[in-house]
């Protein structure tokens, strides 16, 4: 019975953070999102969870050749879908190389009607209210990015390019281990500002995401 309830709770943040993606990238103007972008944005949301004093939902994932997917979070996704909550359009098939088959891929958009009353009551906790300002301030990070280059972000992340795991590894940032380069990166930065100037959660926040679309417009590789 406590593991049965235990999935329960774990589907349910899984679906929080999928409607808090999708309701940041509708205020970012940034929807409808592709699903590689949700789960790129899923993949930050769990790695730099710690500027936010949160733990991560997840913190390991597997790498691969076509970047961060989370199975868990894409089975949710079209419960939401099936039960209205998300839309959907741009219905495709995509290659998948590491596994060398087809998935069905779309691009997703939140249902306002449908969605607003269940986000409401997310929001009457505080734990939830901190968890949405993290989400929203990652998601409008991340929509100054062109979509190709929300697309690549992850090959310039220090966390998931790491040649310390191979692709077909498990990268872990925070399930067994305490090792997370990504946010060492992101705290680095207060200590190269002049000592009279404090960064704020979001200004690290932002410069680690204002980085890696530098490093991805100079070219440069990890």
């Amino acid at each position: 019975m406590r593991k049965e309830s235990s999935d329960c709770i774990d589907i349910m943040h899984l679906r929080i953070r999928a409607l808090m993606i999708l309701a940041s990238a509708r205020e970012a103007a940034i929807d409808p999102m592709p699903a590689e972008a949700l789960h790129k944005l899923a993949y930050f949301s769990n790695l730099l969870a710690p500027l936010w004093n949160a733990p991560p939902l997840d913190g390991k994932i597997l790498r691969l050749k076509r970047g961060p997917y989370y199975p868990d979070l894409q089975r949710q996704v079209d419960i939401l879908v099936a039960m209205g909550v998300i839309r959907l359009n741009n219905l495709r098939y995509k290659k998948i190389e590491d596994q060398d088959t087809w998935h069905i891929l779309a691009d997703y958009s939140l249902d306002i009607e449908a969605s607003n009353p269940i986000l409401n009551c997310i929001l009457e906790w505080e734990e939830e209210r901190n968890i949405y300002s993290f989400i929203r301030e990652l998601v409008m990070a991340f929509s100054m990015m062109s979509d190709d280059d929300i697309g690549r972000a992850e090959t310039q992340d220090a966390t998931y390019s790491s040649s310390a795991s191979g692709y077909g590894n498990v990268i872990d940032f925070g399930e067994w281990q305490i090792d997370n380069p990504s946010v060492n990166a992101a705290e680095y930065f207060q200590r190269i500002v002049p000592d009279k100037i404090y960064l704020s959660r979001s200004n690290k926040l932002k410069l680690f995401v204002d980085h890696l679309g530098y490093r991805m417009a100079s070219g440069e590789s990890l």
